[in-house]
């Protein structure tokens, strides 16, 4: 290969390591929810898929405390027109919810289901939202945070009674300007679980990430062919 196509080559691989690489966590929540992030900070855009054991609701909050009060939270539901998933913003009041006036979370439809016991839903939200609302949504700051999350089998999210808990977690911890490797995380015990063991896979990997590999593994192999047969 002359000095260009070198060039190409060696390009492809350092391009393609890097954009091919996000910041992946998997929480076990509690043995009925599963949750997993995806963090990209070069388009400040973090997924969250959430696999809960539930045909009724669930909610994700982040806040400094161990408590709802406070918290930015998703809240996801079945459309009872549809029978499909569908997820919201709010915010945790005072032994209540409300519903956020600007909405900054994003439903993945083609990753997101209901089955006979189970909601995955898949969505999207900014790491720095913007929202001028006071007190309605938080920022994802490389620091640790408090996840709450609770669900239940009712159509409308009501008291969770035991279904409930929170977990300490730097969601960006490890993340890079420009990816890193996937991992696991290693979360402090969560404070209440419930006692059903789900029956689908926790680790399954989302239909996004696995769009976003096979897409740079492409890019990639074209780059090199380019190299190749220059």
């Amino acid at each position: 290969m002359n000095h260009w196509n070198w060039n190409i080559f060696w390009f492809a691989i350092a391009f393609g390591g890097a954009a091919a690489q996000q910041e992946e966590k998997t929480l076990q929540l509690s043995p009925n929810f599963v949750l997993k992030t995806i963090v990209n900070s070069d388009t400040g855009i973090m997924d969250f898929v959430a696999t809960v054991r539930t045909t009724g609701w669930f909610g994700i909050g982040i806040n400094h405390h161990p408590v709802m009060m406070g918290a930015d939270m998703a809240i996801g539901t079945i459309d009872a027109a549809s029978g499909r998933p569908r997820i919201a913003d709010y915010h945790g009041g005072d032994h209540k919810i409300d519903r956020d006036e600007q909405q900054d979370v994003q439903m993945l439809d083609s990753d997101s289901f209901k089955n006979s016991t189970h909601i995955q839903i898949h969505y999207q939200r900014k790491l720095a939202t913007g929202d001028l609302h006071p007190g309605q949504d938080e920022d994802i700051k490389n620091a640790e945070d408090f996840i709450i999350w609770a669900f239940g089998e009712s159509k409308v999210p009501i008291f969770h009674g035991p279904n409930f808990g929170s977990q300490k977690v730097n969601l960006r911890e490890g993340e890079q300007q420009h990816g890193s490797s996937s991992s696991t995380t290693t979360p402090k015990p969560a404070v209440r679980t419930s006692t059903i063991r789900p029956s689908v896979n926790p680790n399954n990997t989302s239909g996004a990430a696995r769009q976003y590999h096979w897409n740079n593994f492409v890019m990639v192999s074209v780059l090199l062919a380019l190299a190749v047969f220059h």
